[in-house]
């Protein structure tokens, strides 16, 4: 098992403390006015990088990735093992692909950035990403954002499988942010910056024009995504979301800003 250097909870930085463990225990995950003027910088600084990713490939002085999805790494660890049982049982089928696409969503943008993740703490992380929109946690979104929920349920289930407390903490700390619009890896490692990536690849169709059409073809075929959308909006409709989450920022301002659909709601294999 790798050992880790902490280099999250520590930040004292606004634009890099928001979403950590640090701050979801501090806010409960209710952002304040400076956390949604970060969490807009953020957006802002995503659309600059996807702009620049897009203009370089048109460029010619980048290329689309084109990978052999079969060659991605799956972990298949213990703990892997029980996280992929755990989701099979508290997830619907169509949250539980969600799950694992991100994971193989982010592995993929990682290959892009060149980011060498820890495999096992990235998948354990993607594959439980989402405890917080499941039964019973979904009904604390009006007091809590339901990522940090996610967060806590998460850590607990590594803590009681076996993990130590640095590692079950980056779990916490990766769930926890996987709202953010821009994930630093220099700030909160690989793992986090590329399950975040996968998750709003998945949702907001983020990096998809970093990747060959072979290659998102291939994921699609062994994690169909069929269903996702309506699956996803009946789990986050179960409960009122805390109007200053940044899961209601997302819903309620980003995915009218960027005015677009996402690409993947076109795709067809």
């Amino acid at each position: 098992m790798k050992t880790e250097t902490p280099n999250v909870s520590v930040t004292t930085d606004v634009y890099s403390a928001l979403g950590t463990a640090a701050w979801a225990r501090r806010t409960n995950g209710v952002m304040s006015p400076e956390d949604k003027e970060v969490i807009s910088r953020q957006n802002t600084e995503m659309r600059r990088q996807e702009k620049l990713a897009i203009d370089a490939i048109k460029a010619g002085s980048a290329n689309l990735l084109d990978f052999d999805v079969e060659n991605l790494v799956i972990p298949d660890s213990a703990m892997a093992k029980a996280a992929e049982e755990y989701a099979q049982d508290v997830y619907s089928t169509p949250l539980n692909l969600h799950c694992l696409r991100t994971y193989a969503w982010g592995s993929l943008v990682g290959h892009v950035e060149g980011l060498s993740p820890d495999p096992e703490l990235m998948y354990v992380s993607a594959v439980l990403h989402d405890l917080g929109l499941t039964e019973p946690h979904i009904h604390e979104a009006p007091r809590c954002c339901f990522a940090v929920v996610g967060a806590r349920e998460a850590k607990k289930f590594v803590s009681e499988n076996g993990w130590e407390e640095f590692r079950a903490e980056k779990v916490y700390d990766i769930v926890s942010l996987h709202l953010n619009s821009d994930i630093s890896a220099s700030d909160h490692g690989p793992e986090a910056r590329l399950v975040g990536a996968g998750a709003h690849f998945d949702v907001f169709g983020r990096h998809y024009h970093r990747l060959s059409v072979s290659t998102i073809d291939n994921v699609l075929k062994a994690y169909p995504r069929e269903g996702f959308l309506d699956d996803l909006f009946a789990h986050v409709g179960k409960a009122e979301h805390h109007a200053d989450s940044r899961n209601n920022f997302l819903l309620t301002t980003d995915i009218r800003d960027e005015g677009v659909e996402n690409p993947l709601d076109l795709h067809h294999t």
